[in-house]
């Protein structure tokens, strides 16, 4: 496994913890570190699977995990790669949701625009 991804299943491994023993803070200043860490590839399946199993669906760690992907990967490209999602359908459609969340606040302010008389860009 490739050292980032050994540092974001730590990561991962320790905000669990610190959620299983309700050690204050500490949850929040991983997902701090996360949110600023400086890697560029996305954490990988066993990273994920850990997350998944090992969070409830409220959590922070697994909101983390959505926005990265969310912020980084192409709909397009997603749409066209979920059978490769298979593995862990419950990150799938947490990452399809977040891209429709996306597209709805995306043309919920072009309507806003629109009906405001701002330019859109469109004809």
């Amino acid at each position: 496994m490739a050292a980032e991804q050994v540092w974001y299943l730590n990561m991962a491994r320790l905000a669990v913890l610190a959620d299983i023993y309700q050690i204050e803070g500490l949850g929040e200043d991983i997902i701090d570190v996360l949110v600023t860490g400086s890697f560029v590839k996305p954490p990988q399946w066993p990273v994920i699977d850990f997350i998944y199993a090992n969070t409830p669906a409220s959590s922070n760690l697994r909101r983390w995990l959505v926005a990265w992907a969310t912020e980084r990967i192409d709909c397009i490209w997603f749409c066209k790669k979920t059978t490769n999602l298979a593995p862990i359908p419950e990150y799938a459609s947490d990452v399809a949701k977040a891209f429709g969340r996306q597209k709805s606040r995306k043309k919920g302010s072009h309507h806003h625009q629109k009906a405001n008389g701002q330019n859109t860009g469109e004809e």
